[in-house]
């Protein structure tokens, strides 16, 4: 049994690498987004209906479970989710203010020192029409404010988060079965396919959100690993907790950044339903296959 306790971080990684970096490199060879749009549309609404499993299937009933016998009787898993959705709401807010910000503030000192005296004629990004060469070329918007990348950060910080405290829990867990591990192994491959597929969307060909993947790929195997040295879980309470709050930053971000993009694409209007139904299928028939060991 300890044999399988450290096999345990491979299996994760591995796992997580093939569903998500592979998939995330394979869509970025094969440029899917612009050459296969109605295949990657499709693609889009199935990780969407993944992520509507994940939090209205998973995160939501487990917080509920947990935070169901606090006092006084309150719906604190709800509202938490709740907070959670809002606070992912008011965190891509400022996160796009700050990014502005810091743009304009580029542009603008870079636009003071290239033409002080305004003679400089063309465009604002330095045009050689009247065979001005030497305007120094100013930084252009910075990729991170765009909405949709900063909710694949978020929808990467809250899922990496609840699948780093589940991995540590079954690492941290002495009577250590097999059916655990593949409850929650396979549940953060189906998560590493859809992360992947969000991050590539936000930036296209751009290879800087494959390090996204990447990350998410190596967090679950790590919470294993600490759960093994360590022998010592979160609190369960603050699990909870935790649980609903990534649980409403997964719906904020699946909802305004997945669905409601993707939902007007090639499909007709029906048939867009079909590929976010399946995504929860797949999700539920998951959890029906390998059902939480309690």
């Amino acid at each position: 049994m300890e044999a399988a306790q450290v096999l345990a971080p491979l299996l994760l990684f591995v796992g997580n690498a093939v569903c998500g970096i592979l998939a995330h490199w394979l869509h970025l060879r094969l440029d899917a987004k612009q050459r296969h749009p109605r295949y990657f549309c499709c693609a889009m609404l199935f990780a969407g209906g993944l992520l509507l499993g994940v939090s209205f299937l998973e995160l939501l009933p487990q917080a509920s479970d947990v935070m169901s016998g606090l006092q006084p009787p309150f719906p604190f898993a709800e509202v938490t989710l709740s907070s959670g959705f809002l606070l992912s709401f008011l965190g891509q807010e400022l996160l796009r203010a700050y990014c502005l910000f810091r743009n304009r503030r580029i542009l603008s000192r870079s636009s003071s020192e290239g033409s002080p005296l305004g003679s400089v004629s063309g465009s604002y990004y330095g045009s050689t029409a009247n065979g001005n060469n030497s305007m120094p070329q100013p930084r252009p918007p910075d990729l991170f404010v765009a909405p949709v990348v900063q909710g694949s950060l978020i929808l990467l910080g809250s899922v990496s988060l609840a699948y780093y405290l589940r991995s540590n829990s079954l690492g941290a867990t002495a009577d250590f079965t097999w059916k655990a591990f593949l409850t929650t192994a396979f549940q953060s491959y189906l998560v590493a396919y859809a992360v992947s597929l969000v991050l590539y969307a936000s930036a296209g060909r751009g290879t800087l959100m494959l390090w996204g993947s990447v990350f998410y790929a190596i967090v679950p195997a790590l919470g294993c690993v600490v759960g093994l040295a360590a022998r010592s879980k979160m609190n369960v309470v603050a699990a909870g907790v935790m649980d609903a709050l990534c649980g409403g930053a997964v719906l904020f971000v699946t909802c305004f950044e997945v669905l409601q993009r993707y939902g007007r694409s090639a499909l007709p209007p029906p048939l867009q339903l079909v590929p976010v139904a399946a995504g929860m299928g797949v999700w539920a028939l998951f959890l029906y296959l390998f059902p939480k060991v309690q």
